[in-house]
């Protein structure tokens, strides 16, 4: 059970000079179990035990040392989460090593507050693995060294040999949250562990305490001393005791108590084999006899002692506790620390003892538990998924407003003022995720307040390697940093997710009674709120990440597509902080998504920078939406951009044509949006530009609103959609007078299934209006657009007018055609001559209903955009969309094709 290095105790050492294959022999000792302690390193058990989830806890941390050394090796085992739990004190001091790169992203870090002078002291690993659990109780902290250049002990357990410790060991983690402040995300880590070692113990079933080899010992409601000497009572004829520790009451009373308390009289104490001429007391003590000296043979005499080691021999056997447990009053024989260690029954002794000579020296060693009296308080702070900056301090002795500043190695990233601390916690939105070279630490200063601590992320944490360089490259994209790596990992995701979708088999389209016929109110499905909707995304399987990286990635691909916007920091300072995007408390404004988030700062209306003259046009067919099919083999990185962003919004339509009614989809539909409002405003800009008239114009969002209206969304997409079209739609009727309105409210009306009320649209209209898909949108605009919401809903959809026309124009009885816009006028004239009409239902379907002759897809395009068209092989006029029952009311029944 002494480990250092591997390698054992001197006996083995001295029988090993004395045979002639001296490594043969070493190979075969290293493995040789002495009494069940086996002899290994951490790393060594970490893998065998090729964990999924670890926890980690130690006093004093060294995180370079950690992330060089055990990082690596839990990696490569495939784990899914770390967590460590450090004395607040050292959590502290570890942020000065600045150059941390992985703290609070690849493993949690988790500071424990202590009072006064005392300390969180263990020394654990819980290694979480399918086969079986382990837990490993040794003295070295999470250092060099303590796992490479002291005298250490560890000492391992599985869970099917000793179900009993890890029952132990849950109630110890119950009985440290019950006593001791932690934040709910750090509470629930915790949570998680107790429940999986109590679940080890229940899978166990009943123990037989007689026969009961290991127990675990903590002082969070029992002296370890009296523990121990309870445990000793398993003991026939206690007769010596050996306590081997760093520190020791300078009076050594807490061993002469315990000596006492089991009523023993032959006291040994372990002597560090560099100072043997020197006593760890005073050389007036507490002992009632002059106690013997021993060493512990190692491989290396020369090591630091850092191990803690008490054992008892009997007539029947030994008992062992190792762990963290010193030889001080604190430590052994009060429940001032938290400590941990591990008893054994064993039939030998695991050590090699050897007597020596009493030191002519006494050199107390204490700890000097007074340095430890000026303490900083615990910083939990957390980077949620939602993009809060959240935590907690401990203690916070009283509410103040503190500054938050944000650090990633020597660069300070952000400074948060004025920030309320209220029974010590605080609460931040922060915009967007922050592209860190390295670990994100947090400073905090208030009145007679200073705290660090490490940041928490989230979204990395829970994250595999692919999620984890996904989140980096939605960060750079929010830092403005448009790198090519970046914007592929990004939209291939993106792409991949697409391209799921549409291997599903199509959802038909199951239209309500009145989808077309808008005679009857249909009832409004309850309208979902994007913090709903969100919450939605969850049982999400398809996503294969969390669902905040899902919205982070769309989100920083509409960063990608607004890059050519400049906006202008206003109301007071336009400091670097805000240019990372960070709201603070005062004055609320809508986030991204529509959500409230705090900022003290104003946004003036953006300036629109066109760079270049993109193909205008909306999809004619289902290939290329922008270029005209050709492949130029130069393309630098922004255009090779480009073309990939282009690809992707190709496989939108046709993976919603697919899977329209998952939960995911409203933000492909948007992202589509996004890119059509794009093309508009540039569109409009560029004609401005020219002296051109808007009237001259092709109206795209209108072509828009219709393709990606025909979808079979599920109602809550539905629903979720429809404040993003009807800001589409005002937008359209604002930017383009001539723009149809009975198109757009044709299109609405069919997304909602329902008849809008002015009232609907444009409260609609106004709450998307103010999130960042539209961006590109003057904010002072935002009321004057949706007031157009009014003559939307005021005018008849468009095929309420072709109904109407139809009417007008097969009735013999009016003489002329009735007056119809030039370009339906071929449509009307075919339909007056043949008194014949083909009614398309689905405007996927490949033949005329006329003639049954092959539509060109084309064809089929323009008539969804258009809803009427003539049949290019029988001449006869096609309508799209509109209700039978209506046209049938007229009597012309008979007329009606399809």
């Amino acid at each position: 059970m002494l480990k250092v290095s591997g390698k054992l105790t001197g006996w083995f050492e001295r029988a090993n000079r004395a045979r002639p294959f001296r490594n043969a022999w070493l190979r075969k000792i290293k493995k040789r179990t002495f009494g069940g302690l086996v002899q290994k390193k951490l790393i060594s058990l970490i893998r065998d035990a090729k964990p999924r989830r670890a926890l980690f806890t130690t006093f004093t941390f060294s995180l370079s040392w950690f992330e060089a050394l055990v990082i690596p090796v839990l990696r490569a085992s495939g784990i899914d989460q770390i967590d460590v739990l450090v004395d607040a004190r050292e959590a502290c001091k570890s942020t000065e090593e600045a150059t941390a790169l992985h703290a609070g992203n690849a493993y949690r870090i988790i500071p424990v507050y202590m009072a006064g002078t005392t300390v969180f002291h263990p020394k654990l690993a819980y290694l979480e693995s399918p086969h079986e659990d382990t837990l490993v109780v040794s003295s070295a902290n999470l250092t060099l060294a303590g796992h490479g250049k002291n005298l250490e002990v560890l000492d391992a357990v599985g869970s099917r040999k000793e179900p009993g410790v890890f029952d132990e060991f849950a109630k110890f983690l119950t009985t440290l949250t019950e006593k001791h402040s932690f934040s709910p995300e750090n509470l629930a880590v915790m949570q998680h562990y107790r429940e999986r070692a109590a679940r080890q113990r229940e899978k166990a079933g009943p123990i037989d305490e007689v026969v009961r080899k290991a127990w675990l010992v903590h002082t969070l409601v029992e002296p370890a001393a009296i523990q121990f000497a309870e445990h000793a009572l398993r003991l026939d004829g206690a007769h010596t005791l050996t306590v081997l520790s760093p520190y020791h009451a300078p009076s050594g009373k807490p061993v002469q108590d315990l000596a006492d308390l089991i009523g023993v009289a032959d006291l040994h104490i372990g002597l560090c084999a560099r100072r043997q001429d020197k006593a760890p007391f005073h050389e007036e003590n507490d002992f009632t006899q002059a106690p013997a000296y021993v060493i512990a043979h190692t491989d290396n005499a020369m090591r630091p002692l850092h191990a803690k080691c008490f054992e008892l021999r009997g007539d029947n056997g030994v008992l062992v506790m190792t762990g963290s447990v010193n030889a001080t009053a604190q430590s052994l024989t009060s429940t001032r620390n938290v400590e941990v260690s591990l008893v054994r029954l064993l039939d030998a002794s695991p050590f090699d003892w050897e007597e020596v000579e009493a030191p002519p020296y006494f050199e107390p060693c204490e700890f000097n538990v007074d340095e430890l009296s000026a303490r900083f308080p615990a910083l939990q702070a957390t980077w949620t998924t939602g993009n809060d900056l959240i935590g907690q301090v401990t203690p916070a002795d009283v509410d103040q407003f503190v500054t938050l500043e944000v650090w990633d190695g020597a660069a300070r990233l952000i400074v948060l003022d004025e920030v309320a601390l209220e029974g010590g916690a605080f609460k931040v939105k922060m915009r967007n995720p922050i592209d860190a070279k390295g670990a994100l630490r947090l400073e905090m200063r208030g009145a007679q307040l200073h705290a660090s601590g490490w940041i928490n992320v989230e979204i990395e944490l829970a994250a595999d390697d692919t999620q984890r360089l996904l989140a980096k490259a939605s960060a750079r994209l929010f830092a403005d940093d448009f790198e090519a790596s970046a914007v592929a990992a990004l939209f291939g995701w993106i792409e991949g997710l697409a391209h799921r979708m549409r291997q599903r088999p199509a959802s038909p389209r199951v239209s309500s009674p009145t989808n077309r016929n808008m005679g009857t109110l249909a009832h409004p499905a309850p309208v979902m709120t994007y913090a709903e909707w969100q919450k939605s995304l969850e049982p999400y399987q398809d996503l294969d990440v969390p669902r905040e990286l899902a919205r982070n990635t769309f989100e920083a691909v509409l960063k990608w597509l607004n890059r050519d916007v400049v906006t202008k920091l206003h109301s007071g300072r336009a400091s670097a902080d805000n240019a990372c995007g960070i709201a603070s408390p005062e004055h609320p404004h809508t986030d991204a998504m529509g959500g409230q988030s705090g900022g003290k700062t104003g946004i003036s209306p953006p300036v629109v920078q066109p760079q270049g003259s993109p193909k205008l046009r909306m999809l004619a067919t289902e290939k290329d939406e922008f270029s005209d099919g050709s492949e130029p083999d130069d393309l630098n990185q922004e255009e090779l951009a480009e073309r990939r962003y282009q690809q992707l919004l190709e496989a939108i339509p046709l993976a919603l044509a697919k899977d329209a009614d998952s939960r995911v989809m409203p933000l492909f539909v948007e992202l589509s949006g996004c890119a059509a409002l794009k093309r508009t405003l540039l569109q409009r800009e560029l004609a401005q530009a020219g002296n051109q008239k808007i009237e001259s114009l092709p109206v795209l969002l209108d072509n828009w609103l219709t393709q990606f209206a025909e979808f079979a969304y599920s109602s809550a997409n539905r629903e979720r959609l429809l404040p993003y079209f009807a800001a589409l739609a005002c937008c359209a009727a604002y930017f383009y007078p001539h723009a149809s309105v009975s198109v757009m409210k044709e299109a609405i009306t069919h997304l909602a299934e329902r008849p809008l009320t002015a009232q609907e649209l444009e409260s609609g209209a106004l709450s998307a209006l103010k999130t960042n898909r539209f961006t590109r949108v003057d904010p002072s605009l935002h009321t004057i657009i949706a007031s157009h919401a009014a003559a939307i809903a005021a005018c008849k959809t468009r095929s309420e007018e072709l109904a109407s026309l139809i009417v007008l124009t097969m009735d013999k009885a009016h003489k002329q055609l009735p007056s119809v816009p030039a370009e339906l006028r071929p449509v009307f004239t075919a339909l007056r001559q043949l008194g014949v009409l083909g009614l398309v239902k689905d405007v996927n379907s490949a033949a005329c209903p006329c003639c049954h002759s092959k539509m060109h897809s084309d064809d089929r395009v323009k008539l969804r955009t258009r809803q009427t068209g003539l049949c290019l092989n029988c001449k006869h006029p096609l309508f799209y969309g509109l209700d039978r029952a209506t046209l049938a009311q007229y009597g012309y029944s008979g007329r009606i094709k399809g």
